[in-house]
């Protein structure tokens, strides 16, 4: 009789036959062992299936979708057929890390009021060389703070507490975002281990402009979103300078009246975070202020960034924004 696999691990595949292999074998290295692989061939057109039957293991499962369906159809269908507790999501060009399942998995068990773990990861290029951190927030309001201005998460380090999913699904409204619009609305307890877990392949693309366009309209949305729980008149202004600063983003306005923008923009959410207390008010202030330095330092504009220093004096919002300076910054 087989044991029932406690994690699945979620693989959508198309046209990756160059990486699916490192991918695959970077399961099957792990120091947890009870899982199951799901792959799910949305229609490639290149010789990956042959690279994914090539393994002889009967915990990985093979499925094709009838034709090309797109990536929110793939996830989808891969968490449901999902068997395990928990689901663990890999790309078919990324590489989980040898103590990735147990690190992860150890952490829920651990944490039964955490339902969604993620971590830090190594940007790695074709030929696997390092090139780059990802580090998004660790704790769970500060992941979701960080959500006002990016996605707090790598896709592939995610997983998750299957019992706790419901009928949260993807949505192919967000084909381009699907996995920032996914975790925004189900807004589960989560936590990212400040640990290298997954290496998540940088490729270089060419993002046709009607994509491109797609994608700031979907984050866009996101961002709307999640300003309406604060309530009050947020504008397209002020959603511009949560993207601006949160992304490190060139911004087409002039130095000094940006800054001014900005400020306001950051000040309109103190305020209404002070009246809906939609976060701990200390480390909102903390964390957007974080924010400001961050963003500033980026452009060398050391001045600007320190110019916070009036509205961060409050011991109790030192309290949480020191430890973040002392981080090596996100993405």
């Amino acid at each position: 009789m087989n044991k029932q696999p406690l994690v699945s691990v979620l693989m959508p595949l198309y046209n990756s036959e160059k990486y699916v292999g490192a991918s695959i074998e970077s399961i099957l290295q792990q120091t947890y062992q009870n899982w199951e692989l799901l792959i799910v061939n949305d229609g490639s057109t290149d010789n990956s299936k042959n690279a994914v039957l090539s393994f002889q293991d009967s915990r990985i499962k093979y499925f094709e979708n009838e034709e090309n369906k797109g990536i929110v159809y793939t996830r989808n269908r891969l968490m449901n057929l999902a068997e395990g507790d928990f689901m663990a999501n890999l790309d078919s060009d990324d590489i989980a890390y040898p103590k990735r399942l147990e690190k992860q998995l150890q952490y829920l068990l651990n944490n039964k009021e955490c339902n969604l773990c993620g971590s830090w990861a190594y940007k790695i290029t074709e030929s696997n060389e390092r090139i780059g951190k990802l580090q998004p927030p660790v704790h769970d309001e500060d992941i979701y703070i960080n959500m006002l201005f990016q996605f707090s998460f790598v896709h592939s380090t995610l997983m998750m507490r299957k019992s706790a999913l419901g009928a949260s699904r993807y949505n192919k409204d967000y084909s381009v975002a699907e996995d920032y619009d996914f975790v925004e609305r189900w807004n589960p307890k989560a936590h990212n281990l400040p640990e290298y877990l997954v290496g998540y392949r940088c490729h270089p693309e060419n993002i046709s402009q009607e994509k491109a366009e797609l994608m700031a309209e979907r984050r866009d949305s996101i961002i709307r979103r999640q300003l309406e729980e604060f309530g009050g008149d947020f504008t397209k202004g002020d959603v511009t300078h949560l993207i601006v600063i949160g992304n490190l983003l060139e911004n087409n306005e002039n130095s000094k009246i940006f800054k001014k923008n900005l400020n306001g923009t950051i000040e309109k959410l103190i305020q209404r975070n002070r009246q809906q207390k939609v976060f701990n008010q200390h480390r909102f202030v903390a964390f957007l202020w974080y924010r400001w330095i961050f963003y500033f330092a980026s452009q060398k504009r050391w001045k600007d960034a320190l110019s916070f220093y009036k509205a961060s004096l409050n011991p109790a919002i030192l309290k949480h924004l020191l430890p973040l300076l002392y981080k090596k910054g996100f993405r």
